[in-house]
Protein backbone atom coordinates (compact mmCIF):
# COMPACT_ATOMS: atom_id res chain seq x y z
CA UNK A 1 0.00 0.00 0.00
CA UNK A 2 1.40 3.36 -0.99
CA UNK A 3 0.46 6.28 1.24
CA UNK A 4 -0.19 9.73 -0.18
CA UNK A 5 1.61 12.85 1.09
CA UNK A 6 -1.23 13.83 3.40
CA UNK A 7 -1.32 10.39 5.00
CA UNK A 8 2.47 10.35 5.39
CA UNK A 9 2.46 13.78 7.03
CA UNK A 10 -0.35 12.81 9.41
CA UNK A 11 1.39 9.58 10.45
CA UNK A 12 4.77 11.36 10.74
CA UNK A 13 3.26 13.92 13.12
CA UNK A 14 1.66 11.13 15.17
CA UNK A 15 4.99 9.30 15.34
CA UNK A 16 6.66 12.47 16.58
CA UNK A 17 3.94 13.24 19.15
CA UNK A 18 4.10 9.73 20.56
CA UNK A 19 7.89 10.04 20.73
CA UNK A 20 7.53 13.31 22.67
CA UNK A 21 5.09 11.70 25.07
CA UNK A 22 7.49 8.86 25.80
CA UNK A 23 10.73 10.87 25.72
CA UNK A 24 10.11 14.21 27.44
CA UNK A 25 13.83 14.51 28.20
CA UNK A 26 14.77 14.45 24.52
CA UNK A 27 16.22 17.33 22.55
CA UNK A 28 13.40 16.58 20.08
CA UNK A 29 10.64 17.29 22.59
CA UNK A 30 9.39 20.17 20.44
CA UNK A 31 6.32 21.06 18.45
CA UNK A 32 6.35 19.65 14.91
CA UNK A 33 6.72 23.14 13.44
CA UNK A 34 9.88 23.72 15.52
CA UNK A 35 11.71 20.59 14.33
CA UNK A 36 14.50 20.83 11.78
CA UNK A 37 13.59 19.62 8.32
CA UNK A 38 15.88 16.58 8.56
CA UNK A 39 14.14 15.41 11.76
CA UNK A 40 10.75 15.91 10.14
CA UNK A 41 12.00 13.90 7.17
CA UNK A 42 13.12 11.03 9.42
CA UNK A 43 9.56 10.88 10.79
CA UNK A 44 8.14 11.03 7.25
CA UNK A 45 10.46 8.21 6.18
CA UNK A 46 9.21 6.10 9.07
CA UNK A 47 5.62 6.92 8.16
CA UNK A 48 6.26 6.17 4.50
CA UNK A 49 7.44 2.64 5.19
CA UNK A 50 4.97 2.05 8.02
CA UNK A 51 2.41 0.57 5.63
CA UNK A 52 5.05 -1.86 4.34
CA UNK A 53 5.83 -2.95 7.89
CA UNK A 54 2.13 -3.44 8.65
CA UNK A 55 1.58 -5.38 5.42
CA UNK A 56 4.57 -7.56 6.32
CA UNK A 57 2.52 -8.64 9.36
CA UNK A 58 -0.43 -9.45 7.09
CA UNK A 59 -2.42 -6.38 8.11
CA UNK A 60 -3.69 -3.28 6.31
CA UNK A 61 -4.11 0.36 7.22
CA UNK A 62 -7.64 1.64 6.72
CA UNK A 63 -9.30 4.96 7.32
CA UNK A 64 -10.61 5.17 10.88
CA UNK A 65 -14.22 5.48 9.74
CA UNK A 66 -14.00 2.24 7.73
CA UNK A 67 -12.49 0.03 10.43
CA UNK A 68 -14.94 -2.64 11.50
CA UNK A 69 -12.83 -4.63 13.97
CA UNK A 70 -9.71 -2.61 14.77
CA UNK A 71 -6.78 -4.38 16.37
CA UNK A 72 -6.66 -3.46 20.04
CA UNK A 73 -3.09 -4.50 20.61
CA UNK A 74 -0.19 -6.00 18.68
CA UNK A 75 1.29 -9.23 19.96
CA UNK A 76 4.76 -9.12 21.53
CA UNK A 77 6.14 -10.91 18.47
CA UNK A 78 4.58 -8.37 16.10
CA UNK A 79 5.96 -5.49 18.16
CA UNK A 80 9.46 -6.97 18.07
CA UNK A 81 9.22 -7.49 14.31
CA UNK A 82 8.04 -3.92 13.78
CA UNK A 83 10.69 -2.47 16.08
CA UNK A 84 13.46 -4.38 14.33
CA UNK A 85 12.27 -3.42 10.84
CA UNK A 86 11.85 0.22 11.82
CA UNK A 87 15.26 0.35 13.49
CA UNK A 88 16.78 -1.09 10.31
CA UNK A 89 15.04 1.63 8.25
CA UNK A 90 16.33 4.31 10.64
CA UNK A 91 19.92 2.96 10.46
CA UNK A 92 19.79 2.87 6.66
CA UNK A 93 18.52 6.47 6.52
CA UNK A 94 21.30 7.62 8.86
CA UNK A 95 23.96 5.80 6.81
CA UNK A 96 22.54 7.29 3.61
CA UNK A 97 22.88 10.73 5.21
CA UNK A 98 26.55 10.13 6.04
CA UNK A 99 26.24 9.08 9.68
CA UNK A 100 28.61 6.46 11.09
CA UNK A 101 28.80 4.43 14.27
CA UNK A 102 30.65 5.85 17.24
CA UNK A 103 30.58 4.77 20.87
CA UNK A 104 29.77 8.39 21.71
CA UNK A 105 26.99 10.28 19.95
CA UNK A 106 27.94 13.55 18.26
CA UNK A 107 25.25 15.07 16.05
CA UNK A 108 27.56 17.73 14.59
CA UNK A 109 30.00 15.08 13.35
CA UNK A 110 27.21 12.67 12.35
CA UNK A 111 28.28 9.99 14.81
CA UNK A 112 25.74 7.84 16.61
CA UNK A 113 26.06 5.07 19.17
CA UNK A 114 22.86 3.32 18.05
CA UNK A 115 23.92 2.67 14.45
CA UNK A 116 24.12 -1.04 15.16
CA UNK A 117 21.90 -4.02 14.44
CA UNK A 118 18.71 -4.26 16.45
CA UNK A 119 19.99 -7.37 18.23
CA UNK A 120 22.99 -5.37 19.45
CA UNK A 121 20.83 -2.78 21.24
CA UNK A 122 20.48 -3.22 24.97
CA UNK A 123 16.98 -3.81 26.30
CA UNK A 124 16.50 -0.22 27.49
CA UNK A 125 17.24 1.05 23.97
CA UNK A 126 14.91 -1.53 22.46
CA UNK A 127 12.18 -0.29 24.79
CA UNK A 128 12.84 3.28 23.59
CA UNK A 129 12.62 2.08 19.99
CA UNK A 130 9.08 0.92 20.71
CA UNK A 131 8.20 4.49 21.76
CA UNK A 132 6.77 6.24 18.74
CA UNK A 133 6.65 3.63 16.07
CA UNK A 134 3.38 2.25 17.31
CA UNK A 135 0.38 3.34 19.27
CA UNK A 136 1.32 3.71 22.93
CA UNK A 137 -1.01 0.77 23.75
CA UNK A 138 1.21 -1.44 21.60
CA UNK A 139 4.19 -2.13 23.82
CA UNK A 140 5.87 -5.34 24.80
CA UNK A 141 4.23 -7.04 27.71
CA UNK A 142 6.65 -7.82 30.48
CA UNK A 143 6.22 -10.74 32.81
CA UNK A 144 5.74 -9.87 36.44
Amino acid sequence: MKLDKEQIEKIAKAIHENYRKNNPWSQYDKEWEDLSEDIKQINRDQANVFAEHIEFLGMKIKAKSTVVNPIAQFTNEQIEILAERIHHTWVKRKHDDGWVYSATRNDEKKRHNLLVGYDELDESEKDKKLYSKKNSRCRRKTSA
